[in-house]
């Protein structure tokens, strides 16, 4: 068996996801910039539409992930926002200049989001040393991080998965996402053996 999780931008694709056999959503807005939160009517709306979990975005703006502590404000608010709308949990990521991760800040937002579990997003894919920042989200308490193995797609990716799926096994979940499609998973799957795939499944370049 495995999990399959959409990346959705709308309250359609929500729904089609949904319809289509999804386990889980991921919910953002606007795809050109890879995802940021969306907004609360988009999220309340899906979630009275749909019958499977939903996790929502946690991202202030396009571009990298060392945040301002304005912007690291509004991600602290915009948990507190959504926490208690019956979302399944939250996805973010904060790094350091030198693209390590961001103990103290990711610390707070998932001190905010307990006891909804949290996962780290594709901000993990530009960390420095890949192994060590594994390392550090299991520390902080990640439930899942969202990962191509710091490649431009997962099947680039396949050997550092291998190398990371050790670090993980039965301390976090390693999420597989980066091109992943139905005509590939098989393949992937069949290489890394992980189990949790990540794909917004969208073919036409639309959202």
């Amino acid at each position: 068996m495995h999990l399959i999780e959409i990346a959705c931008f709308n309250e359609q694709s929500a729904i089609t996801a949904w319809l289509g056999g999804a386990d889980r959503i991921e919910l953002c807005r606007d795809k050109h910039t890879d995802g940021l939160t969306p907004t609360a009517h988009t999220l309340q709306y899906v979630l009275n539409h749909v019958n499977i979990p939903v996790n929502v975005m946690i991202r202030p703006r396009e571009g990298n992930f060392v945040y301002t502590e304005e912007e690291f404000e509004q991600m602290k608010n915009e948990i507190l926002g959504f926490k208690n709308s019956g979302v399944a949990g939250f996805v973010f990521g904060c790094l350091n200049q030198d693209h390590s991760i961001n103990m103290a800040q990711n610390r707070a937002l998932l001190a905010l989001a307990h006891p909804l579990p949290c996962a780290f997003h594709k901000a993990f894919d530009v960390c420095a040393d890949l192994n060590k920042s594994l390392e550090d989200l299991i520390m902080l308490g990640f439930e899942t991080v969202l990962t191509s193995g710091g490649a431009p797609t997962a099947m680039q990716g396949v050997e550092q998965l291998l190398q990371l799926k050790p670090i993980a096994t039965g301390k976090i979940n390693i999420l597989v996402g980066g091109s992943v499609r139905s005509h590939n998973l098989q393949a992937i799957k069949a290489i890394c053996g992980l189990n949790q795939y990540h794909s917004s499944g969208i073919i036409d370049g639309g959202e």
